[in-house]
């Protein structure tokens, strides 16, 4: 049973999720930060950031499964992460610039931030993975968190406070779940969680002063 409850977690906040909640959280809780939207054009914004974000790069790992380009979906293995994370680094740096483009100005600076900020978090995810198993879960978790205290900071009219105590418990639930299922060890989580954390409020800070 515990395993089960292990698993539900690290399925509903997998990194792939993780652009489109903060979206979400952005529109419920910080509308100070963000163009006066209406309902539709905020489920607009959301759907193309759950498609080019998390839809699409999903496809694109059942499909290297198929290929057995990954022989495990769920890539216990270090060594099957490292060609599915530069994809999906890949999808993300595409996605960012198509959001920037005068098609999608739609698209608030402070979405696109935080896009480009989950970019190079990616990334540098890519590129730890070819020497070490550092966790994906741990980097999406930290990351979402610097994303939301920066944007809080900046902008102290948004009421992200709560959402940021209620992510903070909820890490430490997904984190204990990656290590209760054996797939990483303290180091790989905490060391995630840390450089997801502290890279995101410097970018953020940055990109949005």
């Amino acid at each position: 049973m515990k395993r089960k409850g292990a698993q539900v977690l690290s399925i509903l906040f997998q990194p792939l999720l993780m652009p489109t909640f903060l979206c979400l959280v952005l529109f419920a809780f910080a509308s100070s930060s963000l163009p006066p939207w209406t309902f539709q054009t905020q489920l607009l914004v959301a759907g193309l950031i759950l498609l080019t974000t998390c839809i699409v790069p999903l496809v694109s790992l059942v499909l290297l499964n198929y290929t057995n380009g990954v022989k495990d979906f769920f890539m216990e293995d270090r060594k099957q992460r490292v060609l599915p994370f530069f994809f999906i680094a890949f999808y993300y740096a595409l996605s960012t610039y198509l959001f920037t483009t005068k098609q999608l100005t739609v698209v608030a600076d402070v979405l696109i931030a935080c896009l480009a900020t989950i970019t190079a978090l990616i990334m540098l995810l890519s590129i730890i993975t070819i020497f070490w198993k550092i966790s994906a879960h741990g980097i999406g978790m930290g990351g979402s968190i610097g994303v939301l205290f920066a944007i809080q900071l900046s902008n102290p009219m948004n009421n992200l406070y709560w959402p940021i105590v209620v992510l903070s418990v909820v890490s430490g639930f997904v984190l204990s779940a990656r290590l209760y299922l054996n797939v990483h060890k303290p180091a790989e989580v905490w060391a995630g969680f840390s450089l997801g954390l502290i890279f995101s409020f410097i970018s953020i800070t940055y990109l949005i002063s």
